[in-house]
């Protein structure tokens, strides 16, 4: 398709041109009437080497429906019925160019999706680091704070002196830090933006 011009405004015209090794360009081209996004497009059609008399008045209506790829289905037959009789009369190719719409269409989506997911990624790395560090903070405040109130109740002995004959202390101070790790790591996740720990389905 080396020309395929579009100017989606009320009152544009677009320019299509296929080409195929061993056969003449096909042309066509039109004046858009109406542009209702994201719902429907009313335009005239006339092709370079038209086999029906005036121009067609093409509508198509579009619809998208949550978790699918949207679509394109033709909403209304053209206004001008007589342009439009040998069409519709030679209607092998619109059938085909309709039949193969869903799978381009689907095709855009995934694209769409792709892109979508790659920009939220890029997004999400500093608020996933952000989730890092919150969690880890929580979890060395509140090491911290224990340490210092089992230093101060004298189960632990007095900052700096050895922890020699103290097991059962280093048992304590062992069990807390597993316990508080595993929050920290709770809080990273609950905070992460992809939400590994959401209830969500």
């Amino acid at each position: 398709m080396p020309v395929c011009e579009i100017d989606l405004r009320v009152g544009g015209t677009y320019r299509y041109v296929w080409r195929k090794a061993g056969a003449p360009d096909m042309g066509m081209g039109g004046v858009y009437r109406e542009v209702v996004a994201p719902e429907r497009i009313v335009a005239s059609e006339k092709f370079d080497q038209a086999w029906y008399p005036g121009e067609a008045m093409a509508r198509s209506c579009f619809s998208n429906r949550p978790a699918r790829p949207p679509s394109r289905r033709p909403c209304s037959t053209s206004r001008k019925k007589r342009a439009t009789d040998p069409q519709v009369r030679n209607g092998t190719g619109v059938a085909a160019a309709y039949g193969r719409l869903p799978n381009c269409c689907h095709e855009v989506w995934k694209k769409e999706q792709a892109n979508n997911e790659r920009g939220a990624s890029n997004t999400n790395i500093p608020r996933s680091i952000g989730a890092i560090f919150r969690g880890f903070r929580l979890c060395i405040i509140v090491t911290l704070a224990t340490d210092q109130l089992l230093h101060v109740t004298g189960v632990f002995p007095p900052w700096g002196a050895s922890m020699a004959g103290y097991d059962a202390a280093l048992l304590l101070a062992t069990a807390y830090r597993i316990v508080y790790g595993i929050a920290g790591s709770y809080v990273t996740a609950r905070l992460a933006p992809d939400r590994p720990c959401s209830t969500r389905s």
